[in-house]
């Protein structure tokens, strides 16, 4: 099976034909955003307490533990948004309420072109970003506001993406941040 993964800071895009998860027996959780996007066929979704869903779009709130999740020649994307990103603060009020809302595909008809870009792997990471940003919009209605974060977390957060993944630890951030 072909598939396609673009990695961004803290964010990943994932895309395949057919898309099958199964964990009956142990919930798979996410603590972060989902979006789902089906290009072709609608996939099908069930989450731990039984609800099922068919959709071509589907916003999962974070840590909604996913029993199943059946795409079958949908050409699905999924956007794994993290917290506290722009495009998280701009699809929270959106999560209130249930933990899986759907919507209509032609609610995202106009960024059929650049996900077909990105599915094909053609897309660059100026491409995928602006994605995340449409995608979020598209859903909730305003375009993503940059998020202020506190200067240590940002500095932690730039050194994370500096380091090797082997030298990633709590010690080696707190003393490369003067922190204890």
């Amino acid at each position: 099976m072909q598939f396609t993964v673009y990695v961004g800071t803290r964010r990943f895009l994932l895309t395949a034909p057919s898309f099958v998860l199964d964990r009956a027996q142990a919930a798979a959780r996410r603590l972060a955003a989902t979006v789902l996007i089906a290009c072709k066929a609608p996939f099908q979704l069930e989450v731990a307490d039984g609800s099922r869903y068919s959709s071509r779009v589907a916003l999962i709130a974070p840590s909604v533990p996913r029993r199943r999740v059946l795409a079958l020649d949908s050409d699905l994307l999924i956007f794994d948004i993290p917290l506290k990103s722009p495009e998280f603060v701009a699809l929270e009020p959106a999560m209130q309420g249930d933990p899986v809302h759907c919507y209509e595909f032609e609610r995202l008809a106009p960024l059929l072109p650049a996900l077909q870009r990105a599915f094909a792997g053609e897309a660059d990471c100026d491409e995928v970003q602006a994605l995340f940003s449409a995608v979020a919009q598209l859903i909730s209605g305003h375009p993503p506001a940059a998020c202020q974060l506190d200067q240590r977390i940002e500095k932690a957060m730039q050194l994370i993406n500096e380091m090797s993944f082997g030298e990633v630890s709590l010690e080696a951030l707190a003393g490369r941040l003067h922190l204890s």
